[in-house]
């Protein structure tokens, strides 16, 4: 007999107990003795005993399940992308469970996990998700046991998992950024950070435009640029540093800080093969969407307890909250009144700042800019936010070139700061 059974049937006991001795008293009272007056308050006694035995074993043995979770199906690491769901089940075994429904899809198949107290059952789902898919809800509407079918309305939220191939694709297009302040007696480092390029265009020159220029555009914090007037890229690795040819230039293009913290470079180069982050949303204009536990994955170079520098680290996490307003403190110009901001749990530490923060399909979601060390959690800009501050930077920049109508803002997301 199972312990809750035990237990219950310990206070069930009592209460017979106590019922018992005042029928006892009460007869004693009355001078009930004769057999028949007594068999019938044994009699009532015990059927109320087994009745209530009966219930209680009907509500502690019926088969149910207390839990269901998707996760990746490591057993078959050919599968990229494959799933299974795991169900904990009580009250029953395995040889005596016939099918489960999912999603109205009913399984017959699945196997037995070892759990010392439950009974664990997983099933292969296969290819899960389909190709733009990053979530999905699961029904566990009925399942059978012993010919018994019994329905639920258990539900669960799957999220996608990292696929390491677009997590490394996506690393081509994260930077390091090293501030410094130059002056006629040289120059000194500030600041470290990381950066994202979002943007490149392409530029000739000379006879037939054979001269070739590219301009790569380059997203971070603005706190990390304050300060400093002259930025060193790293790329790819951190000795591969820009400016590196004569003509090469890094320079800041503006910043945008109206209850955010966002800054953009500009690096100048004859390079051909630095690689601008592949995403439609700077096309579209529109942010993908975002929801609490979502798996997510970090990108940035934050400082390491050497001294020295995580070039590219990779942090999964998960979204632990999509709004909220963060301050940072013993700052006199930035998030005043509170920067819109979603929190995750994938900090990376000093220096990752400026860094992108991407979901499970490698759309970036965020900018990272602000973290809380004591608890562990990292603060993220959403897209909608960078969006309007690209529009922002690059159409003055437009202007102060003399180049208007060549950049056409977005201003369908300026109504999301009023």
């Amino acid at each position: 007999m199972k312990i809750i059974n035990k237990i219950l049937m310990f206070f069930l006991y009592g209460i017979f107990l106590f019922l018992f001795l005042g029928f006892l008293a009460y007869s004693t009272d009355l001078h009930i003795g004769n057999y028949s007056s007594r068999h019938t308050i044994n009699h009532f006694l015990k059927t109320t005993e087994n009745t209530l035995k009966e219930f209680v074993f009907n509500i502690n043995d019926t088969p149910y399940v207390r839990n269901i979770s998707i996760s990746k199906d490591d057993t078959e690491r050919v599968l990229n992308g494959t799933y299974v769901a795991l169900i904990t089940f009580d009250n029953t075994e395995f040889d005596y469970l016939n099918s489960i429904t999912l999603n109205n899809i009913k399984y017959t198949d699945f196997f037995e996990l070892p759990h010392d107290k439950y009974l664990v059952i997983m099933i292969k789902l296969g290819v899960f998700f389909t190709e733009d898919e990053t979530s999905k809800t699961i029904n566990l509407t009925s399942y059978e046991v012993n010919g018994k079918v019994y329905n639920t309305s258990l539900s669960t939220i799957a999220f996608r998992e990292i696929n390491y191939d677009i997590v490394d694709s996506k690393k081509e297009s994260v930077v390091g950024i090293q501030v410094k302040v130059s002056n006629t007696f040289g120059s000194r480092a500030i600041s470290w950070g990381s950066g994202i390029i979002f943007k490149k265009v392409e530029l000739s020159s000379g006879f037939g435009g054979l001269n070739k220029i590219y301009e790569y555009y380059i997203l971070t914090n603005a706190h990390v640029v304050d300060g400093g007037n002259e930025y060193i890229i790293h790329y790819q690795n951190q000795t591969n540093t820009y400016p590196k040819y004569p003509k090469d230039k890094v320079e800041l293009i503006g910043t945008y800080t109206v209850n955010t913290d966002i800054a953009i470079l500009k690096l100048t180069t004859r390079q051909n093969n630095i690689k601008a982050l592949n995403d439609a949303q700077f096309e579209t204009k529109v942010p993908v969407e975002i929801r609490e536990g979502q798996v997510v994955f970090a990108i940035g170079s934050p400082v390491n307890e050497d001294g020295g520098y995580d070039f590219n680290n990779t942090k999964e996490g998960i979204i632990l909250d999509v709004h909220t307003n963060v301050y940072i403190k013993d700052d006199k110009d930035l998030c005043i009144n509170g920067c819109e901001s979603f929190q995750t749990s994938a900090m990376q530490g000093n220096g990752s700042s400026g860094g992108g923060i991407f979901n499970a399909l490698g759309d970036l979601i965020g900018l990272h800019f602000a973290a809380n060390l004591q608890n562990g959690t990292a603060s993220e800009i959403p897209m909608s936010i960078v969006l309007i501050a690209i529009d922002d930077i690059l159409s003055k920049e437009m202007i102060k070139q003399g180049k208007i109508g060549l950049y056409v803002p977005s201003y369908t997301y300026f109504s999301f700061l009023n």
